[in-house]
């Protein structure tokens, strides 16, 4: 719960105060909601929090885990759990829509 409750403060730092940031602490925090993503405990909530930092603003540079995160929610797709299939697809959606993906036909072609 505690880990849940971080990741949330994340998604509000984030999604209202990224101007505030420097780039050291927005890349930080961003790297640090990454490792949660690949926490099997706190990824579904970490899912959830990329989803709402993507959806708040276009603005927000997120190439520091852009492709990381993507390939990483894309592997969640391959997995068992319903409901880890449907924050994944979600969060990929919203990622993918506001801040694309540039990068690499290869991330496009992990998704689908």
């Amino acid at each position: 719960e505690i880990k849940e409750c971080a990741l949330k403060a994340t998604a509000a730092l984030l999604s209202g105060l990224y101007a505030s940031l420097s780039a050291e602490q927005t890349t930080r925090l961003l790297a640090l909601l990454l490792e949660r993503l690949k926490n099997e405990t706190t990824r579904i909530v970490a899912i959830k929090t990329l989803s709402t930092i993507a959806g708040a603003s276009s603005e927000l540079d997120l190439s520091p885990i852009l492709a990381d995160s993507i390939e990483t929610m894309a592997s969640f797709l391959k997995l068992q759990s319903r409901s880890l299939k449907q924050s994944a697809l979600e969060a990929l959606d919203t990622v993918v829509t506001h801040h694309g993906v540039t990068d690499s036909q290869n991330l496009y072609l992990m998704v689908l």
